[in-house]
């Protein structure tokens, strides 16, 4: 009853649906180019039905694809799937035409006898030192996360195993099979392998393997080429038994009765052997997905097949051996209306524990794809396959549901989806096993792209990978699955998992010496080996010289054709899909998870180029010679350019307007930078020789409408590859003259192979590398022809994706399908010397050293180096690689390097490498401009520091939380995390932001009792000593008894605890300084509201103030500890903070106490109650950050805090305020006393509070009696009378007149604000003297002047700010920018005047060129944002007119250096 109920459902639906939307099963020309073939409707986009078209072109496919994605959110489905697998077999297996049509050649004979001829000179007869290549990892993975039952961090994030195999008589012997070809042993249960046979086969996958069941040296393996291989000696050679072109062969089985019966079942049907392979008989002709063997009875085998015309697989039978089979059907899945759409397959799964059960894993879509997911469900048998029906009980009614396909649920599960409850996605086939304990029959798992178990025999299910049980990471997208008596295994596209046999729970993962990892992008270091690429299936890896060879770590990511290495600072390095890390340590280690304790987060890149899984889709990340920060990319068809190491980049050259049209190679000349070349995707190549400045299209030596590639040396030698495949004459030039005329290099050596890379090698005679497919050759001037240099690379494999050279070792390396290979050059290079620096203009701080590097081609066995720095005050050394160097003076800087070793020395000036000029980012500033905001995963670090045995210790700050922290959230933690006994943290806990430490790992149950409010300013503190730990908010203190130890300061993280997750600061910080000393109680109430303007205390480590973001650099105000920038923002701040002083007065009696310090005395009463206790005055010198509605005598406040024992007492008799400028002509009656809570900000009202009593012109102060003050919690300010009326009092309709009697309108406007008379009215327009309502003529401002006003307002408190030296807007400034641009939209009337100014620094005329396209700057970017271009002009006056005349201090310059704004 409920399959007939369920049927008329579906039927009425996909009747309904049918009127509207046609579902259809694709018939595309290459199936196998697929995971698997879902169907598709009339909805799906044009690039679905072009991808699975019968005549498919890729580069049509490609553009509809990014052209769908380019204005839609990218989400993850079977299509998009298919389409990545898709591109990458067409690109790395050659099957890409130049048209973009795809043609995979038909094998027509046996390649064995071919490979075996290439033996010799594949794997021998080397050219180089290194006789051959080699793989070099990865060979094992660490990965973050939890770990396993072990403690391990090995994971498998390394390598598609698509098949494995366990020797059943010695089950030490282990064989699998790599989606890239490779084909590995084991002979210690998988706890290390070894490739075998990449001499003797082709393959670029590895199917199906099969062992003897009795003779463990006797193995077969099938691969996509449709071939069997054969060995009888454990893997050494192997032999082709059987081959039929394009038959997809996934299963083998061996006759436990006749060694030479072998049953193979494929895409092309069944076949059977008696002869060992010589002669093969057709049993079955429609594709058979999976055959198996019945436990204990050779004659009985298994099959499933597909029947076309129902569109789904059955199940067959033989008991003879393979002889004949017979179909069973009884209970077996039967489609509504007879007819699927589309049949997916199916897997068996037996089991020693009961021959006679069971199981099949069916595949396929009843319905439609979105619909059914590619899953039908799973059948059972337990009368040897006679009878059939599904066991699954997912409603739990103890019935089986009898429901095959979707849609699905929590109660009607997909057990091969993405998603169990609602499918997601499937990829049929592809990911599909299921096998049996051999213990019980009731005991299975099941796998697509989950990993399912069933204890009860399929009744119901458990979700292994949401199952955690502190176990560790699982990869998704199970391949094949082996049970193995007490053995059971787990392959995936990650790798291999150990499981154990009877609880099916995961032991470990075992990849350990598996060199498949599918690299689709490829970079390294210069200096330090590093290396990095982001992976198909498995993310991004990193691998470094500090972790040993072929260890890797995974740093996160999506299967994207990234990773770049910052080429000055090696151990940075960025992916466009996971973010940038910084390497930090080398402790690689099983139990060491490598986030935190191997690499940290940093900022990273702004924009990334063009990322594609195919050879002519992506561009590249270039390195300017001479500064490791500036950079260049390609993205679509522009060229973009960056200065400050990616945080930002600016648009140096749009090459026409078709997006598709990509900026592909990148080359910049080594001897001359300003020399440029660019390749387009059009066929196009162009070149600048003024820097980027202006370009000019290059003559090509044959018509090429598509990909080029180009490499340079620095002879400025430009070669160029045209990608043509067959036995094309126009593969690879060479021009001497920048492109006016070409030498055509291609000879018959590259028939047939079509050149895919090159690169040149540097200090050479023309050296230079091309590589194709699976080939690599090299030729200099001295050549004839080309070098074969491809001995040793795996025929096995998915070809070569990237190479690039390693000079340092003298090294060539690739990366592929099956990771990473290298060998030596060809030959060695020369030295070419190279300096190398980050920035070319230096905003130096006092005392900054500037790091040098070196960037020449080197060989860096037998290496020297000689440094000359002319006009350097201190060089660490003149003879190492890296020194660091200071320049006391501003000025510009040549620097000359000398490189030697064994090939010969090379010596490089380069002039005015480095411009150096004052910066004030490194002194403090009185006044509070920026505070930190830290949300979730950003924090501020510094891993630099180094102090020794810190025995006292004092942290202050303010802080903003943003609401209830999450426990353990911290402000700060300091040095490492790997020993807890080290943990030395400040942090929030108990649920309610109470404020907690650890200290020495210790502390972690103490309740401090001190919260710190949600949601508004608190000042915190903590100091540390040797027997004590005191925590303070605001004026409360706590202090815990421990015993401390000295600690090693080598790591401050600010907002986060050690980055471990959830544990993140979310608020705002400002003011934070860090002691290597206790201060007192005195000390730090007397410091809590000011800003540090004098730094001479030694034991101050770093002073933090925020105002500023330097190319992700925080500077430390006191010393060189600067801090990293790893996201977050930087705000406007509002902390009660500022320049001024503070005083301390015990007040526990009456009398006058004179805070003379703060220019404030308080009368207290003779008799009554006191504080008892400290009292702090601290007097801020700048106005607070909002002022009361009154006018300003002094822009001054003061602060009260009591930190004494009663927090209420006797109200004060009087408070005088003294050095008021301006009080001696006002009346006492006109001056009033405004408060609000001591700790306010910018969003809380103040209160008037009393008004003045009498004045002291000589003393120039203000006494308030009657204060009705009897608590100290207060901010003072001191203003003009309540008489002062602002706009809101004004109101529609009120007469008001001038001096001169003129009657003045008064207008409301929906904006809320006031105009009179057409003027807008500011709080300072109006007086009102003796209760009369004065407004002054002068004051009511036109409409255009307010919008001057309110433009410059803006950029006074958030001044725009560019690269140094440069034109270029900085990031921060690109907001202020658009609300700028909003206003002059809102506000059309007026013409926009920008004018640029400098300080003094510097020449005038450069001064003058700089403000001036600066300007030029700002007015591009209002003009891209919507206003108007006639509306605007940009005038740059260089130092011409200065507000602060003369500079004296690094303030003055700061104030000079603007963009201003007039409007007339």
């Amino acid at each position: 009853m409920i399959r007939v109920f369920i049927f008329i459902l579906f039927s009425f639906n996909l009747l309904e649906a049918q009127d509207k939307v046609k579902i259809y099963s694709p018939n595309p020309k290459y199936e196998n180019l697929f995971k698997s073939i879902p169907t598709i409707n009339d909805n799906d986009p044009l690039w679905v039905k072009l991808l699975y078209s019968e005549s498919p072109n890729y580069f049509e496919i490609h553009d509809e694809y990014k052209k769908y994605y380019r204005d839609k959110v990218f989400k993850k489905n079977i299509h998009t799937q298919n389409f990545k697998h898709f591109s990458m077999l067409v690109s790395t297996r050659n099957y890409l035409m130049e048209d973009g049509s795809i043609n995979i050649p038909i094998k027509k004979s046996n390649s064995f006898s071919v490979l075996s001829n290439n033996n010799t000179s594949r794997f021998s007869n080397h050219i180089g030192n290194d006789d051959k290549w080699r793989p070099i990892g990865p060979f094992k993975v660490l990965k973050s996360g939890n770990p396993d039952y072990n403690g391990n961090y090995f994971a498998s994030s390394q390598v598609n195993i698509y098949t494995i195999e366990q020797s059943k008589s010695n089950p030490n012997v282990i064989y699998a099979g790599g989606e890239t070809g490779g084909l590995y042993k084991s002979v210690d249960k998988a706890l290390t392998w070894k490739s075998v046979g990449d001499d003797s086969h082709s393959s670029s996958n590895i199917l199906t393997i099969t062992i003897h069941p009795t003779n463990e040296n006797i193995v077969y393996f099938s691969n996509n080429l449709g071939e069997v291989f054969k060995t009888e000696d454990g893997g050494n050679t192997w032999n082709v038994i059987y081959f039929l072109h394009d038959n997809r062969i996934e299963g083998i089985v061996i006759s436990e009765n006749d060694d030479n019966l072998i049953l193979i079942a494929g895409s092309k049907g069944l076949y059977r052997t008696i002869d060992g392979g010589n002669t093969w008989t057709t049993i079955l002709d429609d594709r058979c997905w999976d055959i198996k063997q019945k436990i204990n009875d050779p004659n009985t085998v298994f099959v499933t097949k597909s029947n076309p015309i129902k569109k789904i697989t059955e199940i067959y039978k033989s008991i003879d051996g393979g002889k004949t089979f017979q179909k069973k059907d009884t209970g077996w899945f039967s489609p509504i209306g007879g007819t699927a759409k589309n049949d997916g397959g199916a897997r068996i799964g037996l089991t020693d524990a009961d021959p006679n059960r069971v199981y099949v894993l069916l595949l396929g879509n009843e319905v439609d794809y979105d619909i059914d997911y590619g899953y039908i469900g799973v059948y059972r048998s337990d009368d040897a396959g006679e009878t059939w029906y599904t066991p699954y009980d997912g409603n739990n009614d103890g019935l089986p549901d009898n429901n095959p396909g979707g849609p699905y649920s929590s109660s009607h599960q997909c057990l091969a989806c993405g998603s169990f409850n609602t499918g997601w996605y499937n990829q049929g086939f592809y990911d599909s096993d299921i096998e049996v304990s051999d213990t019980d029959p009731d005991h299975f798992l099941l796998g697509g792209i989950r990993l399912a178990r069933s204890f009860d025999g399929g009744i119901t299910y458990t979700d292994m990978m949401a199952q955690n049980n502190g176990i560790g990471y699982r990869h998704v997208d199970i391949q094949e699955i082996e049970i193995n008596g007490n053995d059971a295994w787990v392959a995936s596209d990650g790798g291999i998992d150990y499981y154990n046999a009877v609880t099916l729970d995961i032991i470990e993962s075992r990849n350990k010496g598996i060199d498949g990892s599918h690299f689709w992008g490829f970079d390294q270091g210069w200096n330090y080996d590093i290396m990095v690429g982001g992976k198909y299936h498995n993310g991004n890896s990193v691998l470094t010289e500090d972790f040993g060879e072929g260890n890797a770590i995974d740093v996160g990511g999506n299967e994207s054709a990234t990773g770049y290495v910052n080429k000055g600072e090696n151990k940075k390095v960025y992916f466009s899909d996971s973010g940038a890390r910084e390497i930090i340590g080398n402790n690689y280690q099983s139990n060491v998870s490598p986030w935190l304790n191997l690499y940290n987060n940093i900022s990273n890149y702004a924009l990334f180029p063009n990322e594609s899984y195919v050879f002519y889709g992506y561009s590249e990340v270039v390195t300017d010679p001479r500064y490791w920060n500036t950079l260049y990319l390609g993205k679509d068809h522009k060229l973009w350019k960056s200065e400050n190491g990616g945080s930002s980049f600016f648009l140096l050259k749009e090459f026409g307007n078709e997006s598709d049209h990509i900026v592909q190679s990148i080359e910049i000349s080594r001897s001359n930078p300003n020399l440029i070349f660019v390749t387009q995707r059009n066929g196009k190549l162009w070149k600048t020789e003024d820097g980027g400045n202006n370009w000019t299209e290059v003559y090509l030596p044959f018509s090429q409408d598509n990909t080029l590639f180009i490499s340079l040396n620095s002879d400025n030698e430009l070669y160029l590859a045209n990608p043509r495949s067959g036995n094309n004459t126009e593969k690879i030039f060479k021009s001497t003259d920048f492109g006016n005329s070409w030498e055509n290099l291609t000879t018959s050596k590259l028939n047939g192979h079509k050149i895919k890379h090159l690169h040149v090698q540097e200090g050479t005679d023309g050296g230079v590398y091309i590589a194709s497919f699976k080939n690599i050759w090299y030729k200099n001037n001295s050549h004839s022809d080309w070098q074969d240099f491809s001995q040793g690379l795996p025929t096995a494999s998915e070809g070569i994706m990237r190479f690039q050279l390693f000079y340092r070792d003298g090294k060539i390396r690739i990366a592929g399908g099956r990771g990473i290979w290298e060998r030596d050059l060809y030959e060695e290079s020369k030295p070419i010397s190279q300096p190398f620096t980050a920035f070319k203009n230096i905003n130096k701080c006092s005392s900054d050293t500037i790091k040098f590097e070196d960037f020449s081609i080197l060989n860096h066995k037998n290496a020297t180096w000689q440094w000359d720095f002319p006009g350097a005050s201190y060089v660490s050394s003149n003879s190492v690689r890296n020194p660091s160097v200071v320049y006391n003076s501003t000025g510009n800087y040549d620097v000359t390097l000398t490189v030697t070793n064994d090939k010969g020395t090379s010596t490089k000036t380069i002039s005015d490498i480095i411009v150096v000029n004052h910066s004030d980012l490194c002194d403090p500033h009185p006044n509070p401009q920026k505070a930190f905001l830290n949300t979730n995963n950003t924090y501020l670090i510094n891993s630099k520091i180094n102090e020794k045995s810190i025995t006292d210790f004092t942290f202050t700050a303010w802080v903003y939380p943003d609401g209830i922290q999450t426990d353990y959230a911290s402000i700060f933690s300091l040095s490492s995390r790997d020993i807890q006994e080290q943990h030395n943290v400040l942090n929030f806990r108990e649920g309610n932001n109470t404020l907690g430490f650890h200290w020495n790992g210790k502390a972690w149950g103490w309740d401090s009792n001190l919260i710190v409010p949600e949601n508004q300013w608190s000042f915190i503190a903590i100091t540390v000593k040797s027997s004590k730990v005191t925590l303070y908010v605001n004026e409360s203190s706590s202090s815990f008894n421990l015993n401390t130890l000295p600690f090693d300061l080598n790591k401050i993280l600010l907002g986060s605890y050690y980055n471990w997750g959830g544990r993140y600061y979310n608020g705002l910080i400002e003011e934070a300084t860090f002691w290597k000393k206790a201060l007192s109680d005195k000390e730090i109430r007397l410091s809590r509201h000011l800003t540090k303007s004098n730094l001479d205390d030694d034991d101050i480590l770093a002073y933090y103030q925020f105002n500023h973001n330097d190319n992700g650099i925080i500077y430390d105000k006191k010393n060189l500890n600067h801090l990293n920038f790893s996201h977050g923002e930087l705000v406007m701040s509002d902390a009660p903070v500022g320049p001024g002083k503070s005083s301390l007065i015990s007040v526990d009696g009456g009398g006058v106490k004179d805070f003379s310090e703060t220019d404030l005395s308080i009368k207290f009463p003779n008799n009554g109650s006191y504080p008892d206790g400290d009292v702090i005055v601290s007097k801020i010198d700048i106005n607070p950050s909002k002022i009361p509605n009154t006018d300003t005598i002094n822009s001054k406040y003061w602060i009260i805090n009591n930190y004494g024992n009663n927090l209420n007492f006797s109200n004060v008799e009087s408070i005088e305020f003294s050095n008021l400028n301006g009080v001696e002509i006002l009346s006492a009656s006109g001056i009033e006393m405004f408060v609000r809570d001591r700790n306010s900000g910018k969003s809380d009202n103040w209160m008037s509070q009393t008004k003045a009593n009498s004045t002291n012109p000589s003393k120039k102060s203000v006494t308030f009696s009657s204060t009705g003050i009897n608590a100290f919690d207060y901010q003072i300010y001191i203003g003009t009378d309540g008489a002062i009326v602002g706009i809101e009092d004004l109101e529609q309709g009120m007469r008001l007149g001038t001096l001169q009697g003129e009657k003045l309108t008064i207008a409301q406007l929906e904006d809320g604000s006031t105009t009179v008379s057409g003027g807008t009215v500011l709080t300072s327009d109006i007086e009102g003297i003796d209760g009369i309502i004065h407004v002054i003529d002068t004051v009511l401002i036109p409409g255009t002047i307010q919008t001057e006003i309110e433009l410059n307002q803006i950029v006074y408190f958030d001044p725009i700010l560019f690269a140094v030296g440069s034109p270029y807007l900085a990031d921060s400034s690109q907001p202020i920018l658009e609300e700028i641009a909003e206003i002059l939209i809102n506000n059309p009337e007026g013409n926009l005047e920008i004018q640029g100014h400098t300080d003094t620094d510097g020449g005038e005329e450069v001064n003058l060129t700089l403000s001036q396209d600066r300007a030029d700057t700002v007015r591009e970017f209002l003009i891209a944002q919507g206003v108007e271009p006639e509306r605007i002009s940009a005038v740059g006056y260089g130092e011409t007119i200065l507000k602060v005349d003369p500079e004296e201090t690094a303030e003055d310059r700061a104030a000079n250096r603007r963009i201003e704004f007039r409007i007339n």
